[in-house]
């Protein structure tokens, strides 16, 4: 069973620039891909981070027990010179609908289950990878909605520049490359999400 419903309101990124002692939020739900940035520039004096959340309305699982979950996500970084890693953050019925600033630590309440190597990441975004991590089962809302987070976790602390990295959403024409979330339940029978309108 697969829906598709593009431009989720829900799905995007945050981003939250300091220049001049000032801190500013901006919403992105109509960008294609999102963002998961994690940069700093002494000389200009500006720090800038970016974080993706995405949700799945899970609610037709009606309560059905789950066997396993799995994310499935296409990605890629721009190739900058700099290390870096990803957290997935996985909760149930975090996000605002529409995805606003009041998102952006929404992360907080929700719990880490994987860590992603942007090495491992292709860097032409015309064949990006394909991202497969197993979610917890006990974080699978089966009578709600089922968000993710993918953050950069030097946070906002970092002074270096670092893999600007980006992930396809729903707002791509591309079906094949949005955000998918795999369930099977334990009665055997296998569930295709993508993110969808509330």
């Amino acid at each position: 069973m697969a829906t598709f419903n593009p431009k989720d309101s829900r799905e995007g990124y945050l981003s939250k620039l300091i220049y001049g002692g000032r801190t500013y939020y901006y919403t992105y739900t109509t960008s294609d891909p999102a963002e998961i940035r994690s940069a700093h520039s002494t000389a200009f004096g500006y720090g800038l981070w970016s974080r993706t959340y995405f949700g799945f309305n899970t609610s037709s699982l009606a309560g059905a027990p789950i066997a396993s979950a799995t994310l499935k996500l296409y990605m890629y970084h721009d190739g900058s010179t700099a290390t870096s890693s990803l957290y997935l953050y996985v909760g149930q019925g975090i996000l605002h609908d529409p995805l606003n600033a009041a998102d952006w630590n929404a992360y907080v309440g929700m719990t880490q289950f994987e860590t992603l190597a942007t090495s491992t990441l292709s860097t032409d975004s015309a064949n990006p990878t394909l991202v497969q991590k197993s979610v917890p089962v006990a974080q699978v809302n089966t009578s709600g909605w089922t968000d993710f987070c993918l953050r950069n976790p030097r946070g906002d602390t970092v002074t270096t520049y670092t893999f600007l990295d980006k992930m396809y959403t729903t707002n791509n024409s591309d079906s094949s490359l949005w955000p998918v979330l795999e369930v099977v339940t334990a009665s055997g029978e296998r569930r295709i999400f993508h993110a969808v309108h509330q």
